[in-house]
């Protein structure tokens, strides 16, 4: 990632829009860098009940679900319940991720609030998970001695949820209407899904 002098580098710390400090221990986990601030901005300028993101982030997300499913990361059960009613209405499987505090505790930085990625290697797709939310509902500390509790019956809002794509955006073989090749997934769940709360919205 080295195209000029000015370049991010390894250790280099930036501040983000929601003014948290991030210390960047791995340059290739640049994108999560770019949809936090996005997350931020949408967060606090539009205040919007309910808020997806849809990124190819983890190639941990593969190993873990392979190309078939989606991960679901988010902590409301509501919006779960929808996104899961989506994906089989459009027939694009999705799979509900945990979130949970031993996560954040994998965020943490000498020299900055946050770390860009987990501090051990395991659980790269929930460590980049628990990354973005931090921007979403602000920053979530947890101390030495903090007993660690799942996080996936929270309602604040927005509710918001992250799906990682990195696998079904693209299909070894064809499957019914899932073509081999670049997939689209989840463009039908979205829309899907967008439809759905069109006709009743999230309470």
């Amino acid at each position: 990632n080295m195209i000029s002098g000015g370049a991010a580098k390894v250790s280099d710390v930036y501040t983000s829009r929601a003014g948290l400090t991030v210390e960047v221990m791995n340059t290739d986990a640049e994108g999560r860098l770019i949809l936090a601030d996005a997350l931020h901005y949408v967060s606090d300028v539009h205040k919007p009940e309910a808020l997806v993101d849809v990124a190819t982030l983890t190639g941990a997300m593969v190993v873990a679900l392979g190309e078939r499913y989606t991960g679901v990361f988010t902590p409301s059960s509501r919006l779960w319940q929808r996104i899961e009613r989506a994906s089989q209405a459009a027939d694009e499987p999705a799979w509900r991720m945990p979130l949970h505090d031993c996560w954040d505790a994998m965020l943490t930085s000498p020299v900055a609030d946050l770390s860009n990625i987990g501090n051990r290697s395991e659980a790269g797709a929930c460590t980049a998970a628990a990354f973005l939310r931090q921007f979403v509902h602000g920053r979530r500390s947890v101390g030495d001695n903090a007993v660690m509790r799942d996080q996936n019956n929270d309602e604040a809002l927005p509710r918001w949820a992250h799906l990682d794509i990195a696998g079904p955006m693209e299909a070894a073989s064809t499957s019914g209407y899932h073509s081999k090749g670049m997939s689209g997934r989840p463009t039908r769940l979205l829309i899907a899904l967008a439809q759905d709360l069109a006709r009743e919205r999230l309470d």
